[in-house]
């Protein structure tokens, strides 16, 4: 598996985005008439969060989102291989005097965002520009590992394993002008979050973002990344008001909230084959089936 990996970085990184774009969409083909599992928990998640919509509707948006997921495995593959000035080139930034103001006061940043458009994107940007860390899940394959945690950090950034006896070395940082990304979309460990609204259903939520803003007073600022004709658009916003919440559960609600807006600007590009209730409050462990 490590050595495909490896070839289909070498592949991917020599060609033009347009090209690898439209194996993206192949690929997304690939995955809509042949991963039932993706396919089946992409239409199930848009049928929970827009039950208004009809059975067209749906199976239209299914099929779009597993193209943009098929796309995002590629531009992984091509920004792996590319040298990142190369990459940066595709970038229109909006905001970024955002991070550069909370660093220039002498605040941390925790840049928050969500599995959507080319994610990928955000550890190398970050560290290309500004001392960054960033938490990283081990693959169940771990020999594949190295090839992804070295494409993720190719500028720098402080990749570490996601652990609990981690989390102080983030707050270290943070208690200093530095940069830490974390992607809040997805489920944490038990112990880690609150249920909250998600599109109206109640969704296991990552609380992390704001216990390390009140332990830092690090600024909270959210990022998203959306594919266009050209590139990506990486759009920094100032969401600092997230760290004023009173508890946890506001701060799990008003963050659900936002994430939800940034999803309503392209609503195919969020990673919809993810299971994001897949520890239901209502205890239907069968969401899935």
């Amino acid at each position: 598996m490590k050595t495909l990996l490896k070839f289909l970085v070498f592949i991917h990184a020599r060609l033009p985005l347009s090209v690898n774009r439209f194996l993206g969409r192949c690929y997304g083909r690939f995955i809509y008439y042949f991963s039932a599992r993706l396919k089946h928990t992409t239409e199930k998640n848009l049928s929970v969060c827009f039950p208004e919509w009809d059975a067209a509707n749906l199976h239209r948006l299914t099929k779009e989102s597993c193209r943009h997921t098929g796309m995002a495995i590629a531009e992984s593959l091509w920004i792996w291989g590319r040298k990142p000035s190369s990459v940066f080139k595709k970038i229109s930034v909006v905001g970024q005097e955002l991070i550069d103001d909370a660093l220039s006061s002498g605040a941390g940043v925790i840049l928050t965002g969500l599995h959507m458009g080319c994610w990928e994107l955000i550890t190398n940007w970050s560290g290309q520009y500004y001392s960054s860390y960033g938490f990283y899940r081990s693959l169940k394959k771990s020999s594949l590992d190295g090839v992804i945690k070295r494409g993720r950090s190719q500028t720098g950034a402080h990749l570490i394993a996601a652990t609990r006896s981690n989390v102080k070395v983030i707050i270290d940082a943070l208690k200093q002008p530095n940069v830490f990304i974390v992607l809040a979309d997805q489920e944490p460990k038990r112990g880690s979050g609150v249920y909250a609204p998600f599109f109206g259903r109640p969704a296991y939520t990552m609380t992390l973002p704001y216990q390390l803003a009140k332990k830092t007073g690090a600024r909270i600022l959210g990022f998203d990344i959306l594919r266009t004709e050209a590139g990506w658009t990486l759009t920094i916003s100032d969401i600092s008001h997230l760290a004023h919440c009173e508890t946890k559960e506001q701060f799990a609600v008003e963050l659900n909230l936002i994430f939800a807006q940034i999803i309503g600007k392209n609503i195919a590009q969020f990673e919809w084959s993810y299971k994001r209730f897949k520890t239901p409050f209502d205890g239907n462990y069968d969401f899935y089936q």
